[in-house]
């Protein structure tokens, strides 16, 4: 017997539980029975004898219980005979529609038949009459197909146009409230909902009036979230800056809140550059009633990088999580700096010309402080960078083993220079591993202000060696004043020094300012270096005036230098001669290591 019948109390039973429960048992009838008498969990029915553990049986709920049985085994049969009645009613009913079925799809088979008979026959037969008749009847049918799908389409795209219609007659005041309640997610999505339906329209008179009906209400929009959105930048509020981010990119004005954030967060570090007072930058009058504060160029330069690198540092975690629907968020980054770095008042090119004005010759050491600065910062913002590429992609596309760097021309023209500072400041491994992995659009905003520079730079470095060596031979012009031989070789010795070192500081600076682009360059610098010196300190010894120390002989010493071949400012001369031959041998093997080492900086 079914086991949820046996759990039941005999009440609760109906008849289909009586009915499934009959058929699904197999053994006896008066098995049945009592089965369902002693199903209930309130009934016990103990058949064993007096004195056994089980309690007696219960006639009175025993015959209450058979009772029962009994009206609802009698109230099955009747509904089962009901059953039985209309069952047999509806097959005597569908008997004669199932006689018509069956002919009728007999009919429709011999139809068949015959029409396959007939295909077969004209297809063997070759009856052009037969094949014409089939081919005009399917071409009729074809093209009412043809003319039914286009009306089709054209009831389709007249329902959605009348769609779209009804949707923009409402826009402008949907909008319109939307905004006055606060609500500028929704009108946003509204926005961004019609300006997908503006294609419908393309080629319709309304298209002009709908798509600056839709410039309008996006201008509202930008416009009363603007407040807000500034609001939330000073506050530093990142999870409302990126629903407004969202609510710009809707309505299509994402380029103008890279405007709004970029300008709230630049503001502090533009005070500082804006507010300085330069005293080595020309143009710029330093006097007691300036606001900013006085200082040097690289002393601002210092400054403004400490503080812009500061702040993109702050804004490497918190850019990814505004701009989070952006592909790639090292590109809003970028663009933050470069906006920066565009956005300074005087421009950075400007000062850095008005100080190589000011310092005259000497401002390439200043050019190139200010360039190592500039690079140092580089060197942390692509570190920075790189952090937002490894936590976009992580560290597995990374390891990679670095690759050597393709080896450049040694010309040196405008449109090279425009990533030299860049191309070999920063180390090998790291542009092997990360250098096409984000934007460095940044770099050129930051590297152009010295590209004029880098390409002047020989005409820099003469005018530099050029006063140095002035410079030079103005400290030893008092020392020149004697005749002495000894003292004349010494002083060419420490003035070839001061020269040498002259020429070591114009390799480092060719390097460190050019990155070896300026080696040719450099050389001639040197090079004519070297030919000012030494034609100098000829003239200087060729035409010094030699005192007469011809000695005043007496008959008595006259015997001695009888005999004598040179006389004694002869032998002063040729004393002078051998202490210049010495210091010119020096000068040799010191010109000899100096050529190995520009070549070895040069060549590796």
């Amino acid at each position: 017997m079914n086991e949820s019948i046996t759990t039941k109390s005999l009440s609760s039973l109906t008849s289909a539980d009586i009915s499934s429960s009959l058929d699904s048992f197999s053994g006896e009838l008066s098995e049945w029975i009592n089965e369902l008498i002693e199903g209930d969990d309130n009934f016990e029915v103990s058949l064993e004898p007096e004195g056994s553990s089980k309690r007696p049986v219960d006639l009175t709920e025993l015959d209450n219980r058979v009772a029962l049985l009994a009206t609802k085994l009698e109230v099955t049969c009747q509904e089962t005979s009901s059953q039985l009645e209309r069952t047999i009613e509806d097959i005597s009913r569908n008997v004669p529609r199932l006689n018509f079925d069956l002919q009728f799809m007999r009919e429709g088979a011999l139809a068949l038949q015959r029409e396959l008979t007939s295909v077969h026959q004209t297809a063997t037969n070759g009856s052009n009459l037969s094949v014409g008749v089939v081919d005009e009847t399917t071409m009729k049918a074809l093209e009412q197909l043809r003319y039914l799908d286009a009306v089709k389409r054209g009831m389709e795209a007249a329902r959605v146009v009348l769609q779209e219609a009804e949707n923009w007659s409402t826009l402008e005041p949907e909008v319109t409230s939307l905004l006055k309640e606060g609500s500028y997610a929704k009108a946003a999505s509204r926005l961004s909902e019609a300006a997908k339906s503006m294609s419908v329209f393309q080629h319709t008179p309304e298209f002009e009036s709908r798509r600056n009906l839709m410039t309008n209400l996006q201008n509202q929009t930008e416009a009363a979230v603007s407040s807000a959105l500034v609001g939330a930048i000073n506050v530093r509020d990142v999870s409302a800056c990126k629903e407004f981010h969202d609510i710009f990119a809707r309505i299509e004005r994402e380029g103008e809140f890279r405007n709004y954030y970029f300008g709230a967060r630049r503001m502090g570090v533009l005070e500082l550059w804006s507010n300085a007072k330069l005293l080595d930058v020309q143009g710029e009058s330093v006097d007691g009633s300036g606001s900013g504060v006085s200082l040097k160029f690289c002393e601002l330069l210092a400054r403004f990088f400490a503080e812009l690198s500061t702040l993109v540092n702050e804004e490497r975690s918190v850019i990814p999580s505004i701009f989070s629907s952006a592909h790639d968020p090292t590109t809003a980054l970028s663009l933050f700096i470069q906006s920066t770095l565009e956005s300074l008042t005087p421009s950075l090119s400007q000062r850095i010309s008005g100080m190589v004005a000011y310092h005259g010759p000497s401002a390439l050491s200043e050019l190139i402080k200010a360039f190592k600065m500039t690079e140092e910062f580089a060197v942390k913002v692509e570190k920075m960078m790189e952090k937002i590429a490894l936590a976009r992609i992580g560290a597995l596309e990374l390891t990679s083993p670095p690759r050597e760097e393709p080896s450049l021309g040694k010309g040196h023209s405008r449109h090279k220079s425009k990533r030299l500072s860049v191309s070999r400041r920063f180390p090998s491994q790291s542009r092997a591993t990360s250098g096409d992995l984000f934007d460095h659009t940044w770099q050129q905003a930051l590297f152009e202000p010295f590209i004029d520079f880098q390409c002047e730079y020989v005409s820099l470095e003469r005018r530099l060696l050029d006063s140095a060596l002035s410079a030079l031979h103005s400290s030893h012009k008092a020392y020149n004043q004697g005749g002495d031989s000894e003292l004349k070789a010494r002083m060419l010795r420490e003035k070839a020094v001061d020269v040498f070192g002259m020429a070591e500081e114009a390799l480092g600076r060719c390097v460190a300012f050019t990155h070896g682009y300026g080696a040719v360059g450099c050389i001639h610098a040197v090079d004519q270096l070297f030919s000012q010196f030494f034609n100098a300190a000829r003239k200087d010894l060729l035409q010094s005036p030699h005192r007469d120390t011809r000695a005043t002989y007496s008959p008595d010493t006259a015997s001695q230098f009888e005999e004598e071949l040179l006389s004694q400012a002869e032998l002063v001369s040729f004393q002078l001669a051998l202490n210049l031959l010495n210091t010119s041998r020096a000068l040799k093997e010191r010109l000899q290591l100096l050529d190995s080492k520009f070549r070895a900086e040069f060549t590796t």
